[in-house]
């Protein structure tokens, strides 16, 4: 079953993007526990899921990506 990781956070004041990379590391320990291969990375770094009308583009690229079947699973 391949996988895709999913990592946002609200703010990123500086763009550096350290409060997705432990995201994306605790995600890819779980992942390879559980066997899953991972086959895609998805990172909306910087934005907010609170306002209104916010598109969050990598989280409507993986919902694309499960409908279209070129992902099984989401780790998170």
């Amino acid at each position: 079953m391949d996988v895709g990781l999913y990592s946002r956070i609200s703010e990123d004041l500086d763009g550096s993007g350290l409060g997705v990379a432990p995201q994306e590391e605790d995600c890819r320990k779980l992942a390879d526990l559980r066997g899953w291969p991972v086959s895609r990375v998805y990172q909306d770094n910087d934005v907010s899921p609170f306002k209104a009308k916010v598109v969050r583009p990598e989280f409507e690229r993986l919902l694309s990506d499960l409908d279209e079947g070129t992902i099984e699973g989401v780790v998170a």
